[in-house]
């Protein structure tokens, strides 16, 4: 619902919308001490997947004070008249942001 409401109605091609993204550790979550949120607009849309996060979180603490900002693109949304599509973030961050955190890209990759 969040993500529908920042790109707009369903449409036959879905959705393909360009944004800015926080990502922001959560280390007093109960179910994942090293849980990362995912914010699009100041919204909370989803968080990272746990192999990421476990890699992730102990990097983004110490070295950014658990948050860093990152590329996205907001996806799905499509309604063709007998299928409906799921809106979805799909985020990205540069070699610099992976090299700050002292971790090299392809640790994540398959995450």
């Amino acid at each position: 619902e969040t993500l529908g409401r920042m790109v707009g109605p369903r449409g036959p091609d879905g959705k393909h919308c360009q944004v800015g993204v926080t990502l922001r550790c959560e280390p007093t979550e109960p179910h994942d001490l090293n849980a990362i949120r995912a914010e699009v607009m100041g919204q909370h849309v989803g968080y990272v997947s746990r192999g990421a996060a476990k890699l992730l979180s102990p990097a983004m603490q110490a070295m950014c004070g658990g948050v860093g900002e990152a590329q996205g693109v907001i996806v799905g949304g499509w309604d063709d008249g007998e299928t409906q599509g799921d809106y979805g973030v799909r985020v990205w961050v540069t070699t610099s942001w992976w090299g700050r955190l002292f971790l090299a890209p392809e640790l994540v990759r398959r995450r």
